[in-house]
Order: C-alpha cells, then structure tokens, then sequence
C-alpha cells in the first residue's frame, strides 16, 4: 500500500482516510501543515532574535543588532530568510532527498542533545552527574549510529571552536599589545 519514501511522508493522512473517510484525510493533512507552518515560523523568529543578540553583544555585524519601530529584528530576519531561500533553491536544483536532509537534521540535534549533555556532566553533580553521562553515552551511540548524516555538523563545530579560539588568542594579543605600547 505505501511504497518509498513518499508513501511513508503520507501514511497517517491515508489511515485516517480509511478508518474515517477522506474528510479526515484533509483535516489531518491541512493540521499538519499548520502544525509545521507555526512550528518553522517559531525556528525563523527565534533564529533572528539569536543572530540579533549576538550582534549586540559585537559577535556579528552591527547591523543585524536593530530593531524596527515595534521591536523587530527585521534586518536579521531578512538574513535568516536569504539563508533560507538560497538553501531551498540548492535542494532543489541539487535535487536533494527530503529523507537524507531529515537525517541531517537529526544528526545536528543529536549533536546538540550530546554537547548539552556533556555540560549536564561537567556541571553537575551526584545522580544528575551520573544521568548526564549515561546521557552522554546514549547521544554518542545514536550519533556514531547516524555517522555520516552528522559528520558535516561534527566538521563545522570543530571548525567553528577553532576559528573562535583563534579569534580569541588575536583579540587578547592586540589588546596585549596596546597595554605594552602604553607603558
């Protein structure tokens, strides 16, 4: 009855179909996508807000850190909605499969979940310590298990971390230096 990854994508709207009738099938299908709908309005939004507090704290661009007249980080949304738009233009004309970007995507929680989790273990203590760590080994597991779906997120963050820690080092070398050419 449902084959490939599009007969998976559409199984519950098809079950509700035949258990209640194709009005159910609409109704699901219809929920679904508001449901999705909210949800990425919320990721784009509270992106923008992230991408704002950043640059007022002098991490990115000026620019990205003002607000319209009702407090709106519009300027970074319209870079969040760019990022977007060039990045559902590449999938389409790479013709990417939507189940491999999911996958994706999973790896970049997992990743997250385990970084998190690590924190929890570093931080914590007793039995909170001892979950984090479980928690640390389950994340691992589920992230060695997805391999090269999180490979790239694993990449980047290394790449990140090191272009952080670079940035730091010359930042304190500067000001370093400024003290030194003081006295």
């Amino acid at each position: 009855m449902f084959r490939g990854a599009r007969g998976l994508a559409t199984a519950i709207p098809a079950l509700l179909s035949l258990l209640f009738g194709p009005t159910a099938k609409w109704l699901v299908a219809v929920l679904g996508y508001l449901s999705c709908f909210a949800s990425i309005n919320i990721y784009l939004q509270g992106f923008a807000r992230l991408i704002w507090s950043m640059a007022r704290e002098g991490k990115l661009p000026v620019s990205l850190s003002r607000l319209s007249a009702r407090g709106a980080p519009l300027h970074a949304l319209a870079w969040v909605l760019a990022i977007c738009f060039v990045s559902i233009t590449l999938i389409l004309w790479l013709r990417l499969p939507l189940d491999a970007l999911i996958r994706y995507a999973n790896g970049n929680f997992v990743l997250v979940y385990l970084l998190c989790m690590a924190a929890g273990w570093r931080l914590l203590s007793g039995t909170g310590k001892g979950l984090a760590g479980l928690s640390v080994l389950l994340c691992t597991l589920v992230l060695l298990a997805l391999a090269t779906q999180v490979l790239y997120a694993v990449v980047l963050s290394l790449g990140y971390g090191g272009f952080s820690l670079w940035r730091r080092r010359r930042r304190r070398s500067a000001s370093d230096e400024g003290v030194c050419a003081i006295k």
